[in-house]
Parts: C-alpha cells; sequence; structure tokens
C-alpha cells in the first residue's frame, strides 16, 4: 500500500524539505546522492547547496543546504521511503510550523514561494 502524502494534498510549499539539519542511525547514502563529509572546519565561507553528513557517538547529523536533491516541484521522490528525520515531520507539527515560519508562511496550504 503506497502510503498518502498529506503534505502534498494540501499543497504544501515544502517549507521543510530546504535549509534543514536532523539526526538519523541510517547511512545518509541510502536516502541522498552525492552526499558529503562536513568539513572538520567551517571556512567563513558558507557551504555550497548540497547534501552534509558528520558522525558522532553512531549517528549522523544530516545537513540539506538549499532544496532536499529528492524535491521536484515541491513533491518528494522518495516519500514512502523518506529518512527517519523527514517522517517526524508531519503536518502542523512543532518542526512543520518552525519551517513555515522561517519561510514566512501562515498555513500548510500557502502557496507563497521560498524566500
Amino acid at each position: 500500500m503506497v502510503e498518502r502524502n498529506s503534505c502534498t494534498e494540501v499543497k504544501c510549499s515544502s517549507s521543510c524539505c530546504h535549509d534543514v539539519w536532523f539526526y538519523m542511525i541510517d547511512n545518509p547514502n541510502q536516502y541522498f546522492q552525492n552526499v558529503k563529509i562536513m568539513p572538520e572546519k567551517l571556512n567563513e565561507k558558507p557551504l555550497q547547496v548540497g547534501v552534509y553528513f558528520s558522525v558522532s557517538g553512531g549517528q549522523y547529523k544530516v545537513i540539506i543546504i538549499g532544496d532536499c536533491p529528492n524535491l521536484y516541484k515541491n513533491e518528494c521522490n522518495i516519500y514512502s521511503n523518506r529518512p527517519p528525520g523527514c517522517k517526524k515531520t508531519n503536518i502542523n507539527s512543532t518542526s512543520c510550523r518552525e519551517a513555515r515560519e522561517r519561510d514566512s508562511i501562515k498555513t500548510c496550504n500557502d502557496h507563497t514561494s521560498h524566500k
């Protein structure tokens, strides 16, 4: 059975799918292509758009700079097999509200584009 994507159903603008970080136990290469190791020392120069990770205590800290590479026209290409950090972000969850607030979007179905 295919999992319903309630975010797409309400025409969500995918605020939680860009410029985000989360922890996971699984190797991020399972979910993302071209994952880069987070530099130990960040220069004054900001990171390029992409997916980065570091490992600490048996967990991966994943950082997505820019849009998630699995996002196409505000729809997740791997929705039914998305990372656990993404699965915990449900409509109107704290993570969802924080992402919308960051992008100045009032509701999940506000069609305002990203900043």
